[in-house]
Parts: structure tokens; sequence; C-alpha cells
């Protein structure tokens, strides 16, 4: 039993996402008197201090997070709403919120109209997956799916892990995974070099730098991984677990829907915000500041405001991107969109097939259609149609076409 309701609300700030540039924006613009409103998906506020061990202003990233939840609930001035999906962006700064579990027993959901004065997009970044033969198998996560079940919810996935990665994040959730009692056998890092800052968050730990994950062993299970070494040799490491780190994408979906314009970061291999179509702004990781201290200040500027608290000694985020390992198609299949199955095969035959429009890409292989998928099926893409240019089939940059729909498709994401 129960029923829905609608409710209008105008504001002077709706930031959407309570991580932690979100809640600094909620800090500083509620301290100065504005008219807030606060929405985030999850369950409780706090985003990626939740899963990660940060130092804010002396105390842990989840207590911070905590201490400024208790500030905003006594400021008479803000609106603080969780499990609230920010879904749409319309004209004249017009968006509309899902509210799922409302503070009200006889109330279902309440869908929310909300005019607001600016918006302040602080939905964080998705993580992205690798290609490689067998990605798709049980036991290959995310790294950053890892480090939330070990530091959010006290359980390990895995005991004998691999880490797989094309970048420095993956060292931070594997120093919590060794924290927490997880045996790493190996960290495989395809960038040619790994500094010593990096090495030193894994001591006693074997990295390969400049080496690739070639194929994940095991049917209902991960029981190894096929690793090409820099030297070129192939070497066989058993293990029950695979995790693999991309990169990061911004969340740009809602940041799009407003009809702001995106651009190609190269140093970071992500699309990150560009010209804002209304008044809106970006920040944290949302717009390709990775480090909870850039986020931080991003959030206390966006407010109006310039002081942020201090953290903790963090890693400047590096990336050499690897969009699919190159014989991904020996062995077993790469998938590109996990959930919606589609492969390199399936991208390589489109190009065969002689799509060159990127709606076309799209419909033919299905891929980034699925609920989460669009951000990760668009930047491993990228490069896998190289082998189906250098044999001619098409001159076209397929790269670009599949980034800059991918981008454009306002889906929906977790995490």
């Amino acid at each position: 039993e129960g029923r829905f309701e609608a409710r209008h609300w105008h504001c002077d700030v709706l930031i959407a996402g309570a991580g932690p540039s979100g809640l600094m924006a909620a800090l500083t613009a509620g301290r100065a008197g504005l008219r807030v409103l606060l929405a985030d998906e999850g369950t409780e506020a706090g985003g990626s201090l939740l899963s990660r061990h940060r130092t804010i202003g002396g105390e842990t990233g989840e207590a911070w997070a905590a201490i400024a939840v208790t500030e905003l609930a006594t400021m008479e001035n803000v609106r603080h709403i969780q499990n609230a999906t920010v879904w749409g962006y319309r004209e004249h700064n017009l968006l509309m919120i899902n509210e799922r579990q409302p503070d009200r027993s006889d109330l279902i959901g309440r869908s929310w109209r909300v005019r607001a004065e600016k918006v302040i997009i602080a939905t964080g970044a998705i993580e992205r997956t690798l290609v490689f033969a067998n990605n798709e198998r049980p036991g290959v996560m995310l790294a950053s799916a890892v480090q939330t079940y070990i530091n959010r919810f006290a359980v390990s996935p895995g005991q004998r892990i691999v880490v797989f990665t094309n970048n420095n994040s993956a060292y931070e959730a594997a120093a919590d995974m060794v924290t927490a009692g997880v045996d790493i056998i190996a960290i495989i890092d395809s960038r040619k070099t790994v500094d010593d800052a990096e090495r030193a968050q894994v001591q006693g730990i074997e990295v390969l730098a400049n080496a690739q994950v070639e194929k994940a062993h095991g049917y209902k299970r991960v029981t190894g991984v096929s690793v090409v070494t820099s030297e070129g040799e192939t070497r066989q490491i058993k293990c029950d677990l695979l995790a693999m780190s991309g990169g990061w994408s911004p969340t740009t979906h809602l940041y799009s829907q407003s009809r702001g314009t995106l651009q190609f970061d190269k140093t970071q291999a992500c699309f990150v915000p560009d010209q804002p179509a209304q008044r809106v702004v970006c920040v944290g990781a949302a717009t390709g500041h990775f480090s909870t201290q850039d986020a931080l200040r991003d959030g206390a500027v966006a407010a109006g405001g310039k002081d942020a608290p201090e953290t903790g000694k963090e890693l400047t985020y590096s990336i050499e991107p690897l969009w699919h390992v190159d014989n991904t198609s020996k062995g077993g299949k790469g998938f590109v969109d996990i959930q919606n199955d589609v492969t390199t095969s399936d991208i390589h035959l489109a190009i065969r097939e002689g799509f060159g429009a990127v709606e076309h890409v799209k419909r033919y292989t299905t891929g980034g259609m699925a609920m989460v998928t669009s951000l990760r099926f668009s930047h491993p893409a990228q490069k896998t149609t190289e082998r189906s240019q250098k044999r001619g089939w098409t001159n076209m940059d397929f790269s670009t076409m599949v980034c800059s729909w991918a981008n454009r498709a306002g889906a929906i994401t977790i995490g």
C-alpha cells in the first residue's frame, strides 16, 4: 500500500551527488545562507569516502562525511535527500529527481521537479574495464569494486588476487587488499614504467611493468591468468580473483543532458566537461579531478567559497591507455560491453559490413544500450578497430565516433 507524490521545489543551488565535492559544496552554500537541495542516489552520503581510506581535516574520510551530514541537518535552508537519483536535466535548469524512500511512511516514492538558480554536478567517475580474452568470467572484477567490498562491507571476494591495470589508482586498492590480509600474487601494469611512489604502496608484491593479461582461465570461476611479460614471454599465474582497472571516466550523463559539450583529455584518457549551456558546473571526479583534495576545493569554489580542509597525501593520477589486448580474439572472447555481450569481434564485423555511422554501429552491436555500460563501452572500444582499419575495411575514425556517441548516450549509471 501507499502512493506516489509529486513535489515542486525552487532553490538557489541544486547539488547532484553527496561525495566529498558535493558535501563540500553543500556546506559552503549552506553556511552562506543559500537555499540548497542536496540529492544523492546512495543509501548514505560520502561517495568514494565510504570505500577508500582518506584523511580530511584530521578526521577519517568516513568520519568527516558523517560530521558534514550532521551539520547540514542543522541548517534550515538545506534539504538533504538520499536514495534520490537526479535523472533528468531540462531547459532553464529544471531537473527531475526520483526519491525512492521518502521520509513519510505512506509514500512509496516521490518525484521532484526542481527549478534551480545554479546546478552543481558532483556525480563522480566510473572505473572502466579492460578488454582481454575471457574478461567476463566470474571472478574478474573492477579494482574499485574489490576495494569497496573490503573497506565498506568487510568482505573479501577472493584470497589469491592478481591486479591488472593501466593506471596507478589500482595501487591504492591493492594496498587496501593487503591491509585486509588478502594475498596479492602480482600486479600486472601495462604502463612502460612504474615509479617508486607507486611501488612503495605495495612493498613486497611483485610488480610486472609493461606487461598484459592475455587471457583469464577457468569456467565457473577464475583459476588463473596468462600474462605476456615485457620480454614477450607468456607466464601462467594461478589466482581466484582478477581485479582490473582500465582508468576512470567522469560521469557526465547529467551534464550532457543539459546540452553542455565535452572534450577529450588525452592526458587522462577520458572525456571531460567543456562548455556549459546552462548555469551548471561539474566538480571533483565529474570534471576529471580525481584527487580528494581537488574534489573538496572544486566543491568549495563552485558554491562561492575558497577554503577547503586539507587531506592526506595521494598519488597524482597517471594512466597510459590500454584499450584492448592485441590478441583478444585468440582463445576466448574479449567483451567490450559485458552487459550486452558485445565483443571486439562484433565491432570488427560491424566495420567490415560497412556501418559508417555510429548510430548504425550501435544498433548493429547493441553496444552501450545496456543500463550501466555506455561509458564502460565507449573508451575500451576506441582502439578495437585498429586491426580492421589496417586491413583496409574502413578508413573512418571509429574511435572518435564511438566515444562521441557513447558520452552523449545519457545512460543510467551506478557507482
